[in-house]
């Protein structure tokens, strides 16, 4: 799903205005789906920045994993 992720986010981030956000959030605990896969978004968005992020594992909650972040173009 990488593939399919990061041409997601690349179709949306010129259409997300100054001072807006992008909530990037998969049903997925791997690190290339996650974590690095906004650190290559970020690389090569250097408008944006991380506000937030957070990995919900499923020993956590007891559902599948999840992890979420929150993306911000900057002003």
């Amino acid at each position: 799903m990488p593939g399919l992720q990061k041409q997601i986010l690349e179709q949306y981030a010129p259409v997300c205005k100054l001072g807006g956000r992008i909530v990037y959030a998969t049903c997925s605990i791997f690190p290339e789906e996650n974590q690095q896969q906004i650190a290559r978004f970020l690389d090569m968005h250097r408008e944006y920045s991380l506000v937030s992020e957070r990995q919900l594992l499923p020993d956590d909650f007891g559902y599948d994993g999840f992890y979420i972040a929150v993306l911000e173009k900057g002003k």
